[in-house]
């Protein structure tokens, strides 16, 4: 009695592997009956969305937050234009960012979207580079070939010669390639310019320069909603 569950899980997972990598054409008519799916995945969009937004890196916190379309204007425009989110500590600047994502998402099923912090994209290729693997620069590059990408924290730690020189080839790649991305901060840009630029100045000049350039400035005000949720 329970290997038809075991197929029915099987068929499902296959089917949605298939439609959440474009292929869903390709998918057998009996696949998808056995799945209880069709071919479009209509019916299990917000399944397919949750997989999307693990797949992007979103941290679990913000991983079922109501996904928000409201900037997919901005970013799927030509050019596209991402945002610079900044404001105090606990504005939901990470909560919108995520939203944004799972917004772009739903509207984007076959894009690519990447979540990150700062810190964390800069450990994962300093690791890369420490091992010497041969692929290091791939890592470096997927985030700049993600059709929507999320950068969390910038200037939350204070940066290197070596980490200002890969935050720019992320930015300048992206910026080239007119891809949207979505900065959080505490810092204002320009702020977080002059605390960049301790790490190199020139360097730091040409990361605000192409980030004005392509992003709105949207400023985060009002009360620490972690503290607020306490009272």
């Amino acid at each position: 009695a329970a290997c038809p569950q075991r197929t029915h899980g099987t068929a499902r997972e296959l089917v949605l592997a298939a439609i959440a990598a474009g292929d869903g054409d390709s998918v057998p008519q009996g696949l998808l009956d056995r799945a209880g799916l069709t071919r479009d995945g209509r019916d299990a969009a917000g399944e397919l969305l949750d997989r999307a937004t693990v797949a992007a890196g979103v941290p679990e916190e913000f991983r079922r937050v109501e996904p928000d379309r409201s900037r997919n204007d901005r970013l799927m425009a030509d050019p596209p234009r991402g945002a610079w989110c900044y404001g105090d500590v606990g504005r939901s600047k990470t909560g919108h960012a995520c939203a944004w994502l799972r917004g772009w998402l739903e509207a984007n099923p076959h894009g690519t979207a990447l979540y990150a912090t700062e810190d964390s994209m800069l450990g994962e290729v300093k690791g890369a580079f420490d091992r010497r693997d041969l692929d290091a620069e791939a890592v470096l590059a997927r985030y700049v070939a993600a059709d929507l990408l999320v950068l969390d924290d910038m200037g939350k730690a204070r940066l290197s010669a070596w980490g200002i020189s890969q935050v720019f080839r992320v930015i300048d790649g992206r910026w080239a390639a007119r891809r949207p991305t979505v900065f959080t901060s505490q810092h204002g840009l320009a702020e977080w310019g002059e605390v960049a630029a301790l790490s190199g100045a020139e360097t730091a000049k040409a990361c605000v320069s192409r980030v004005f350039g392509s992003c709105d400035l949207v400023r985060f005000d009002g009360v620490d909603e972690r503290i607020g949720h306490v009272r």
